[in-house]
């Protein structure tokens, strides 16, 4: 699950012209343990580092992550998705 986030992700940021970037996606789904049935790969925090897309307004960088994402939400394979998006060093 894990590489088809990361280029769902991939993909939606090359769209938007985000070249400079970096992602790290950790599975959280046991900290969700009854709460959600799945296969144990329902919860993701993704850490997305990237000074390009960090320097677009707050709601673009919401829509452009929730974009990549929102096919594989509606599978009901994944619960949830949380984003952070933080500088490149």
């Amino acid at each position: 699950m894990h590489n088809s986030i990361r280029n769902l992700i991939i993909q939606e940021l090359k769209k938007h012209n985000v070249k400079d970037y970096q992602i790290n996606i950790n599975n959280v789904s046991h900290e969700h343990a009854g709460h959600f049935n799945g296969n144990g790969e329902s919860h993701f925090d993704v850490t997305v580092y990237s000074n390009d897309l960090l320097i677009k307004k707050p709601l673009e960088r919401h829509k452009i992550l929730n974009q990549a994402v929102a096919e594989l939400l509606k599978t009901e394979k994944v619960h949830a998705i949380s984003f952070k998006v933080v500088t490149r060093l």
